[in-house]
């Protein structure tokens, strides 16, 4: 059930998406009958959307930090990049060129009591398409900065620079991949429709990792996880205490390693697919697609991990 209803909402969500796309890049073409196709033979292709402006922007702005306790971020066809820097202050620099129908877009600032807002903004947002683009955020954070921030981006990646302690992390990504390195933090959030999830050397009390199409490479220790995607693989390396583990895929296939010395009773289930380990294990059943064994002295911590149609590994690093 748990499965069906993962691909009830995977399919669903990526026709929003495409269905949506087509009517924001091409409602108003079709309206007005500036859709043009030009034929030969299949050789030439050519399509015609109204005409694009290209801007350049070089945006700053600055406030102190003092009091920060949230920053939150949204933007459309831009990188945005998390950097530390030895400042108290929180600064953003919005930067690049882009040819697109949506008007010169801008950064609007917010600052309400804790929260700092830092948004790409288009002028006209029901009629915005975009030829070509390479903007690029840069959120710079003090160092001793500890708070959370959450940012969400369309046709970008988001990357963060390491942090010794943070308390939250959330992003999200359409169309990006989200990167993550040397980090330490109490919570992770990650979910992507179509990016991948690189997360290297970090070490998190509870990760939440959901992807629809994206692989998943994390290093570290994620702390208790919970991960989910419908055809992306997950590639986890756990060093450390074992926490509680559920992944849960629809294709994707699944590789865990542990330590040496890691505890654990792992639940394997897959219809379709295979499922092996070279490590000791007390087998507690095995029946059709599903196998439950034990790992270690003591086994408390449960790693549950299924999939469809992918292949299941677990092993030691």
């Amino acid at each position: 059930m748990r499965t069906f209803i993962i691909v009830i909402v995977a399919i669903l969500i990526i026709s929003t998406m495409i269905c949506g796309a087509v009517l924001l890049v091409l409602g108003d073409d079709f309206k007005d009958g500036n859709i043009e196709f030009n034929l030969e033979g299949l050789k030439d292709f050519t399509f015609k959307a109204g005409d694009y402006e290209a801007y350049e922007i070089n945006e700053s702005f600055s406030t102190s930090a003092q009091g920060i306790k949230e920053i939150t971020s949204h933007a459309v066809v831009a990188d945005i990049e998390i950097i530390k820097w030895e400042s108290d202050e929180i600064k953003a620099t919005f930067i690049g060129e882009i040819s697109t129908r949506g008007g010169k877009p801008y950064l609007e600032i917010n600052e309400s009591g804790s929260s700092l807002t830092l948004d790409v903004k288009y002028p006209n947002i029901l009629n915005t398409s975009t030829f070509s683009s390479n903007l690029k955020l840069y959120i710079y954070i003090p160092i001793n900065y500890e708070e959370s921030f959450e940012i969400h981006t369309v046709s970008g990646n988001i990357t963060v620079d390491p942090f010794d302690t943070i308390l939250k992390i959330n992003l999200n990504s359409v169309s990006g991949n989200l990167n993550i390195k040397n980090t330490m933090g109490n919570e992770l959030f990650l979910s992507s429709v179509s990016g991948n999830f690189n997360i290297i050397q970090s070490y998190f009390d509870n990760c939440s990792l959901s992807s629809t199409s994206g692989s998943t490479t994390y290093t570290g220790n994620p702390g208790r996880l919970q991960g989910n995607s419908v055809s992306g693989d997950f590639d986890l390396s756990v060093y450390g205490n074992l926490n509680d583990i559920s992944i849960d895929t629809v294709s994707g296939k699944v590789d865990v390693f542990f330590d040496k010395d890691a505890s654990a009773t792992i639940f394997l289930n897959t219809v379709s697919g295979d499922y092996s380990t070279e490590m000791p294990i007390s087998i507690l059943s095995s029946k059709n697609g599903d196998i439950s064994f034990t790992i270690g002295e003591n086994p408390n911590v449960k790693i549950d991990i299924s999939s469809v149609s992918g292949n299941l590994s677990v092993n030691l690093n």
